[in-house]
């Protein structure tokens, strides 16, 4: 997103510098191609995230509360039409975020005198952790057409949990990355997307 700001100066300007050059590129080339972003939002909106990566912006302070949402949700709309004016593009929906590192409560269970059981987080939980951004992501699909692709329905098939594990075998490289196999199941969701755009 543009001219968003880190508690970290030197943060702050690898990624300002980052963002206006792909910024310059895409107006200039790659046009009416279609653009696919994936990105893990949640964690420069939530203090509570590890590395201390809370962005803010100017003239709004770092504290998360009605106003800081409202701004950067404006913000995030306006990067994603600017960048719709030559192209489509298409924004993937946040993957659940776990509640615990999926490989290595995996590996502890086999220490433990319990049935080995999957992990799983409530699908509601998901929706309310990554409410702001995906109120964003309507926002910008009502704006300037933003289109969206939606994991949930492979990662949370039956609309109440979402899936760390299957068969005791994770999906997830850590809490929030999905490993190979989680790569998978979400693979029919860009088969589409290919296919769409032939």
């Amino acid at each position: 997103m543009n001219n968003v700001i880190f508690q970290d100066q030197k943060e702050t300007i690898n990624c300002q510098q980052f963002n206006q050059a792909v910024m310059n590129q895409l107006s200039n080339s790659y046009l009416a191609i279609p653009l696919v972003v994936s990105n893990s939002y949640n964690l420069y909106i939530n203090p509570q995230n590890e590395g201390n990566h809370l962005i803010t912006f100017k003239n709004t302070p770092r504290v998360v509360n009605t106003t800081y949402l409202k701004k950067y949700k404006e913000v995030f709309v306006d990067t994603f039409c600017e960048l719709a004016k030559n192209r489509p593009v298409y924004l993937v929906k946040p993957i659940p975020e776990m509640d615990t590192n999926i490989p290595r409560s995996l590996s502890m269970q086999q220490y433990l005198p319990i049935h080995l059981h999957d992990i799983t987080v409530p699908f509601s939980q998901h929706v309310q952790k990554q409410q702001t951004t995906l109120e964003a992501m309507d926002l910008a699909k009502e704006k300037c057409g933003i289109k969206l692709l939606d994991p949930t329905p492979y990662l949370c098939p039956n609309g109440e949990n979402c899936l760390g594990s299957i068969n005791g075998k994770s999906l997830y490289q850590d809490n929030n990355h999905l490993n190979n196999y989680g790569k998978e199941l979400i693979k029919p969701l860009f088969i589409k997307f290919f296919k769409d755009n032939q």
